[in-house]
């Protein structure tokens, strides 16, 4: 939960990072942003072929995970817990 330091999260499977993200976490957002964000833009860099609109494509997946995870905590798009 939140107040935990980041390099215990790290240590948690992403299920339990999920888990914990859609409670409001979002240190373990953060943590699931870290692990996967690389991956991420290099798949729609494949799609796509150019940076700049990789950039744009990854940074609106990573709003719109994060908005899904934030509505799940009940909390919508700006949950503060």
């Amino acid at each position: 939960m939140p107040g935990h330091p980041q390099e215990d999260l790290a240590a948690l499977p992403d299920r339990a990072l999920v888990e914990r993200a859609t409670q409001g976490d979002r240190e373990a957002f953060g943590v699931l942003y870290q692990r996967y964000v690389q991956r991420i833009y290099n798949y729609i860099y494949y799609r796509v072929g150019h940076a700049v609109e990789a950039e744009d494509l990854t940074a609106r997946w990573t709003f719109s995970f994060g908005s899904t995870l934030a509505a799940r905590a009940g909390g919508g798009a700006s949950t503060n817990r």
